[in-house]
């Protein structure tokens, strides 16, 4: 029994004590529980249970003894409704009643509550407290419970559970209109004392004659418009002077606390993002201009997220700067990057082509104080923390994050779309000039580059030894450049020993002379020949090499052990139990990926650089595959590299050699005698070690020949350091991976919205860990889906995406058993159109594919 209900006990306790017989009125029926339940010492308690003749038959045998007996009767009435029923027990005794006199005998709720609750609360809240229970507010219960919570805030805390003006304005601001707390607060008629006490701790105007859901509109609206002005420092927007905000620090502070609070309950975020944009609508200004410093240090609102992110652009157009580079990683993880996939998307966009000026930048600095041999360039461009390769990577990944965008239904990324061309273009003359000063310099070497790796070495150097001290499997994958193995190479260290070294390509770098230059015996023999049809080949030990089964027979002829001849497509997800026994059985498992070059160049740009990324996460997961089936080592090569811009214009376009023409490209012209003209060089096939008498004539820089069909973005042949370095990778398993999946964790897909409503669409990523764990936690990769047809693309994370794979990292949030996985916000891209209906999203282990969490039933309001 808590304070005012013991108050009340001991009130009556004295009161018989005093006068023996006690009849105890209660017409508003406030004390019924606790006189049903009263317990006081050597004392008989009577209740009026709807009969008075049944009451004087329990109370008349204890008024038959010569002493008065210590007795309670309570009656739920006024006195004046018993109609003189109990006329003989009051007049033997006395009444306790509402208004009774003295005070010791009045029992008005509001009275035993202000005596009950000033010694616990103070005078000051108990008089507050008084007048709401006056007003019907508080119960019997209320008070109670005020008084065990030490809460001093009346029918405030009875509603809210606490005293804490944030926690409460947390709590009315997520309640959805009409919910249950509005009932209560209706109920007990608390709405003046709630704006009340809100008013004071915010600022907020007194809600005199206003709604429920009025005003939480309007102390929505206050609060976040504070926040946002608050933030915007002393030079505030002229638009924004008539807006009233708390003048006095303490309370514009508690309101960018609460608006902060409100972020972060993932049980309050619906309602935050509803009144932010309800408030942004009526609050911001069209045409109201405002500096970086200002919006980068508030997330309040959508539209100021997304000045934010046109302001960077302009300045990154500008000048590109690391601190605007390293605020776009920044916002990533942000409070509305989280919520809203196209933000995500674009701040992943806006880091890209930032860093792509960034590095053009450097590089072309570099270029200018600096004359590289031949050799030298290599280095630059493969080795160290920051190769020059990075250049190519950067402008892959925003590519391909452009061609994600939907600029079509959105006219507010024009100032993106001015940075991605900005960087197109930078990319274009620096990557230009970077592969001209190249040629210049091979051709100074006499196209000799000592001390690298050649590409018709790689077998006897790299494969054959690991063939003797075990089993190999020899990845030849087509049109593999050197800076993205670098970056799959990264995503594999946690579960291989990695080494990657750069490799000069044999020449022309086309599919039929890299992937013969693979294979046994090339460093010795290897030599450009003529077929028919104006295609050129390589002969190794006078056999001809012109495809994939005449290489693949020459290679089982020639290894000198046996050899499994598989494709990448049927080692995913996992090889079929015909091929696992054929692997296990074989010394040297050789693999071939599809024909990229084909692909890419009869497809149109978005197929292409589709096919382009998919690659690394098909090798990450074959690679995996081998390491389960006992594979000890894992080479990975490549035939030639790439050039993927946009669309070739005129002026980059020059005329052939002509004379004897046996094969041409948009790269590469191979044949015997022509012209000679300042925009390609030549060169015979003898300068690069390759046996045969043709010559060779390829563009300079980024250009290329006229001739009829072919991409006209993607093209290889050529002599550029993207074309001609290819990657050589050497993995050595650490151990095996598991099959199963971590049971460990208890995963969660919570997705970021209702309703698939645009192409873009978030889906955190949320787990806890059940028992301690040791282990590497999994990458993951989340998939939309309908049936068993995937819709969509992982296009960035909050953290831990990788660009070459899309696969995600996760980190853990804390330390311990029981502890949480740090949320991960995965943005997605609908890459088809979704059925009519409803659709699926799955959590995979990007390993194995097996299915650590889903979604079903997420319905879909767009058509693509």
């Amino acid at each position: 029994m808590s304070a005012v209900s013991e108050y009340l006990k001991n009130l009556l306790a004295k009161q018989v004590e005093a006068c023996r017989i006690v009849v105890w009125f209660d017409p508003e029926k406030h004390y019924a529980e606790v006189a049903r339940s009263l317990d006081l010492p050597s004392t008989r308690v009577a209740c009026y249970e709807g009969s008075f003749f049944a009451l004087r038959r329990e109370v008349d045998p204890f008024l038959e003894g010569e002493e008065p007996p210590r007795l309670l009767v309570y009656v739920p009435m006024a006195e004046e409704g018993s109609h003189n029923a109990l006329a003989e027990l009051i007049a033997a005794g006395v009444v306790m009643k509402p208004g009774e006199n003295p005070w010791q005998r009045n029992t008005r709720l509001s009275l035993i509550a202000r005596n009950a609750l000033k010694s616990v609360l103070g005078d000051e809240a108990a008089a507050s407290i008084e007048k709401q229970v006056e007003a019907g507010q508080l119960s019997l219960a209320d008070l109670d419970s005020l008084a065990s919570g030490g809460g001093g805030k009346g029918v405030i805390s009875v509603l809210f559970g606490t005293g804490d003006p944030r926690e409460v304005a947390l709590a009315f601001l997520r309640e959805e209109d009409g919910g249950a707390l509005d009932k209560a607060i209706t109920e007990k008629k608390a709405l003046q004392e709630l704006s009340s006490f809100l008013g004071q701790a915010f600022g907020v105007e007194h809600a005199a004659g206003a709604s429920l859901g009025s005003y939480r509109g309007r102390l929505a609206r206050h609060i976040l418009s504070t926040e946002f002005i608050t933030g915007l420092g002393e030079d505030v927007p002229q638009a924004f002077s008539t807006v009233a905000v708390p003048q006095q620090g303490p309370v514009r502070q508690a309101c960018v606390e609460v608006a902060r609070m409100w972020r972060s309950r993932t049980d309050a975020l619906d309602t935050y993002v509803t009144w932010a944009d309800d408030t942004q609508d009526k609050l911001l200004v069209p045409g109201v201009s405002f500096t970086i410093e200002q919006l980068a240090s508030r997330e309040t609102f959508r539209a100021g997220e997304q000045a934010l992110q046109e302001a960077v652009e302009r300045e990154l157009l500008v000048e590109p700067r690391q601190a605007l580079v390293d605020l776009a990683g920044r916002r990533r993880s942000g409070f509305w990057a989280k919520r809203d996939a196209k933000i995500l998307a674009r701040w992943a966009l806006i880091e890209l082509a930032g860093q792509l000026l960034l590095e053009a930048d450097r590089i072309e600095g570099e270029l200018k104080t600096n004359a590289p041999t031949a050799a030298e360039f290599v280095r630059l461009y493969a080795s160290g923390e920051r190769p020059w390769c990075l250049l190519d990577t950067y402008h892959r990944h925003m590519e391909r994050h452009y061609l994600d965008l939907d600029s079509e239904s959105d006219e507010s990324i024009e100032t993106l779309e001015r940075l991605v061309f900005r960087a197109r273009e930078r990319y274009v003359r620096v990557g230009d000039e970077l592969a001209q000063r190249f040629v210049g310099a091979l051709r100074a070497a006499k196209c000799r580059l000592p001390g690298l790796l050649r590409q018709v070495e790689v077998y006897a150097k790299k494969v054959a030894p690991a063939v003797e001290q075990g089993r190999v499997a020899y990845i030849l994958v087509d049109a593999f450049r050197f800076e993205t193995a670098r970056e799959l190479a990264s995503g594999l260290a946690a579960d291989f020993s990695v080494e990657l070294e750069p490799a000069v390509a044999a020449v022309p770098t086309i599919t039929e002379i890299g992937m013969a230059a693979l294979l046994p015996r090339a460093e010795e023999s290897a030599a450009i020949v003529p077929l028919d049809k104006g295609k050129v080949a390589l002969s190794i030990d006078g056999s001809v090499l012109a495809d994939r089964a005449s290489r693949v027979k020459f290679l089982a002829s020639t290894a000198g052990v046996l050899v499994c001849d598989a494709k990448l497509d049927d080692l995913l997800p996992r090889p079929g139990k015909k091929l696992r026994d054929v692997i296990q059985a074989s010394k040297l498992v050789v693999v071939t990926s599809q024909d990229i070059d084909v692909l890419c160049e009869k497809g149109t740009v978005a197929v292409a650089r589709s096919i382009v990324d998919e690659i690394p996460y098909h090798l990450a997961r074959a690679c995996r595959s081998l390491a389960r089936l006992g594979i000890d080592t894992i080479v990975i090569v490549a035939d030639h590299g790439y050039l993927f811009g946009e669309q070739t214009t005129s002026d980059m376009k020059i005329d052939p050699p002509g004379g004897e023409t046996l094969d041409l490209h948009r790269r590469v012209w191979v044949g015997r005698g022509g012209s000679t003209a300042p925009g390609f060089v030549r060169a015979r096939a003898t300068d690069f070690g390759l046996g045969g008498d043709l010559e060779l004539a390829v563009p300079l820089g980024f250009g290329v020949f006229r001739v009829q069909g072919g991409g006209e973005a993607y093209f290889h042949g050529g002599l550029s350091l993207e074309e001609l370095i290819v990657p050589v990778m050497v993995l050595v398993p650490k151990k095996l991976a598991k099959l199963e999946p971590q049971s460990a964790i208890q995963w969660k897909l919570v997705p970021g919205s209702r309703r698939i409503s645009t192409r873009f669409f978030s889906v955190q990523v949320q787990g806890q860990v059940t028992a301690l764990f040791e282990e590497n936690l999994p990458r993951v990769r989340v998939e939309i889906r309908s049936g068993t047809k995937i819709l969509s693309r992982p296009v960035s994370a909050s953290y831990g995406f990788d660009e070459s794979t899309g696969t995600i990292g996760i980190r853990m949030a804390g330390h311990g058993e029981g502890r949480a996985i740090e949320t991960n916000t995965v943005a997605l891209m609908l890459t088809q159109e979704p059925p009519a209906g409803k659709v699926t999203i799955h959590l995979l282990d990007a390993d194995t594919r097996s299915e650590l969490a889903r979604l079903d039933d997420v319905e879909v309001a767009i058509t693509i």
